[in-house]
């Protein structure tokens, strides 16, 4: 994917509870989880190389009470990204030139300092498009992705492209562990979920 100055990176709960070492780890084994350690990695690796280019940079992290998921206080996704745990640490490296936020919902925008960021970052400073990516196992990035693009337009900013992640092809091609992983969260009342998102995987929201 070709990147350049004008465009912004918004990553969103690129986190460890999300991972084989956390939370989902723990719930699902490492077998189940290891495709989001690898999205992961290739995550980490487009911003290794665009590290230069994409100098406006967001990192949008999710802090969520206990039971938000799952009402069982049995279940291990009961305790998913609550407040001190070590789901909250990064998953992927970020310097002191992020600009980081931490969310409640799995939309952003309900985050003032998020809209804050936006209004200043991408609206004011007219960035052509925005790269919106990180871990789809909820709705968080699509939601976050299709509120952007409304306060765009509302901004009379409908030239600004917003690029997202697609459905990850795991899920559309046979049944495979990760299908059933995420059958098995959806039984725990997890709802709307998707594959990990690759960074080399984008479709385009157009106004």
């Amino acid at each position: 994917m070709d990147v350049n100055p004008d465009q912004s990176i918004i990553v969103i709960d690129a986190i460890k509870g999300f991972t084989s070492e956390g939370t989902f780890g723990e719930a699902f084994g490492p077998e189940d989880s290891k495709p989001i350690d690898e999205t992961f990695g290739r995550l980490q690796k487009f911003i290794d190389a665009n590290n230069s280019v994409l100098t406006t940079r967001c990192l949008v992290r999710s802090l969520y009470p206990a039971g938000k998921f799952v009402q069982d206080p049995k279940s291990r996704l009961f305790n998913l990204c609550i407040e001190g745990s070590d789901d909250l640490k990064d998953a992927i490296y970020i310097d002191g030139l992020w600009y980081t936020v931490q969310k409640a919902e799995n939309d952003a925008t309900t985050e003032k300092s998020f809209t804050d960021w936006i209004d200043k970052f991408i609206i004011e400073e007219g960035k052509s498009g925005v790269i919106v990516s990180g871990c789809t196992l909820t709705t968080c990035v699509s939601q976050t992705a299709m509120s952007m693009r409304k306060r765009l337009n509302d901004s009379n900013k409908e030239k600004t492209d917003i690029i997202a992640p697609m459905k990850h092809p795991a899920l559309t091609h046979g049944v495979s562990r990760l299908r059933r992983s995420f059958a098995r969260i959806q039984a725990a009342l997890v709802r709307n979920l998707h594959a990990p998102a690759s960074s080399h995987n984008f479709g385009l929201l157009t106004h």
